[in-house]
């Protein structure tokens, strides 16, 4: 898990305001979850953060400071237990409260510059899961040591 994974995450559990589900309800993981994975869960709501491949980027500003920027994929999965209908409301209130607290937290999240929503490169609504992935830019700030 990245910094940057692992500060988004606490993020969204300190900040998470849903009754239901409630921090307790969700399974948390650092690593992409797949569907096989629920049963070892335990839990019917799923949001993993983690980094895609090639996670992140570093641009020299100056000689002493670069500008480090990473991708972290935000996935909320709902396993369908009644209705796809019932699934995708419950999916949809987790992806606002994911984005809710993202846009909230923008410029707050400790060790980072910036943590911005980017895009939404996933949503799936099969017959026994449905997810929404959310793709969060983070920006920091890196300073070199003089040697």
């Amino acid at each position: 898990m990245t910094e940057a994974n692992q500060l988004i995450m606490q993020a969204l559990q300190q900040q998470w305001s849903l009754a239901s589900p409630g921090v307790a309800d969700i399974f948390w993981s650092s690593t992409r979850f797949e569907t096989v994975d629920f049963d070892r869960a335990a839990k019917n709501f799923v949001v993993a953060c983690y980094s895609p491949t090639g996670p992140s980027q570093t641009t020299p500003l100056t000689r002493e400071l670069w500008l480090k920027t990473e991708q972290v994929i935000v996935d909320v999965l709902v396993k369908v237990v009644g209705t796809v209908d019932d699934a995708v409301a419950a999916r949809e209130n987790m992806r606002r409260e994911v984005e809710r607290i993202i846009h909230m937290s923008e410029f707050t999240i400790s060790s980072l510059a910036e943590a911005v929503v980017a895009r939404e490169p996933v949503q799936v609504e099969a017959s026994n899961l449905v997810r929404v992935s959310v793709q969060v830019t983070c920006k920091s700030f890196q300073i070199r040591e003089p040697v």
